[in-house]
C-alpha cells in the first residue's frame, strides 16, 4: 500500500513530470485531464526553501472536463500555459518545475484522502455584489434586529483601526507556494459549485 504523503507544498521538476493526457472515470462516464508527477521535495516549515523527501512520491493531479467544473479547470489550465491540444497536452509554463499542494480531507466513508492541485493558479480578485442583494440583506437586518437591546455590561471597544493579527492577516488570503531557490532544488534523484462527481477526491480511481 502507498504510504500517505504530508500535507504541504511540494516542488517538481520539469523531467519529474512523467505523463498527461485526458481519461474518463469509468463509474462516472466524466472526462477529466491527469497530470503524473514524481516529487521529491517539499517546503520546508518556514517557507523558505526544500526538504528533500525520503523516498520520491509519485501521483496525479485530476482536472475535470465537466461543464460544472470547467471555470475552475480553465484556469488552471490558463496558468500553466496549456497548449489547447487535448489529443497531446502540453504546457508552457513549467519549463522551470511546478508548484503542487496536497490536502488531507475525509472522502465520502471518513477516511483521510490526499488531494492534490496545483498551486497559485487562483485569483485574490472579488466581484462587487449585486446592489439588490445587499439592499435586501440590509432590510432583513434592520428588520430582525433594529429593536434589540443594546448589550450590557461587554468590554470597551477595541482602538479604532487595530492592527490586524497574523491570523487575520492569512485568513482569505492565498497562502504563496515557498520560492524556488535560484537553481533547481538538490538531492534526492533527478530522472467547482461542484457536484460530488467533479469532486477530485470522489471521482478519480483509487491506486
Amino acid at each position: 500500500m502507498t504510504p500517505q504523503a504530508q500535507a504541504g507544498q511540494y516542488f517538481v521538476l520539469a523531467q519529474d513530470i512523467i505523463a498527461t493526457g485526458v481519461s474518463k472515470n469509468e463509474k462516472s462516464g466524466k472526462h477529466y485531464m491527469y497530470i503524473e508527477f514524481r516529487t521529491q521535495h517539499i517546503a520546508n516549515a518556514a517557507g523558505t526553501g526544500w526538504d528533500v523527501l525520503p523516498e520520491p512520491i509519485t501521483r496525479s493531479i485530476m482536472l475535470s472536463l465537466s461543464d460544472k467544473a470547467w471555470d475552475y479547470t480553465e484556469k488552471k489550465l490558463a496558468h500553466l500555459g496549456f497548449n489547447g491540444n487535448f489529443d497531446s497536452p502540453g504546457f508552457t509554463k513549467i519549463a522551470d518545475g511546478l508548484h503542487v499542494t496536497c490536502d488531507i480531507k475525509p472522502d465520502r466513508e471518513g477516511n483521510p484522502r490526499e488531494n492534490w492541485d496545483i498551486s497559485g493558479w487562483g485569483s485574490t480578485e472579488r466581484p462587487e455584489p449585486d446592489r439588490d442583494v445587499i439592499t435586501q440583506l440590509q432590510a432583513r437586518w434592520k428588520q430582525n434586529n433594529q429593536a434589540a437591546a443594546p448589550p450590557v455590561g461587554n468590554p470597551a471597544p477595541p482602538p479604532t483601526n487595530p492592527a490586524p493579527t497574523k491570523s487575520q492577516q492569512g485568513q482569505n488570503a492565498q497562502t504563496p507556494a515557498p520560492p524556488v531557490p535560484a537553481a533547481a532544488p538538490t538531492g534526492g534523484n533527478s530522472s467547482a459549485a461542484i457536484d460530488d462527481d467533479d469532486d477530485p477526491m470522489n471521482w478519480p480511481p483509487k491506486n
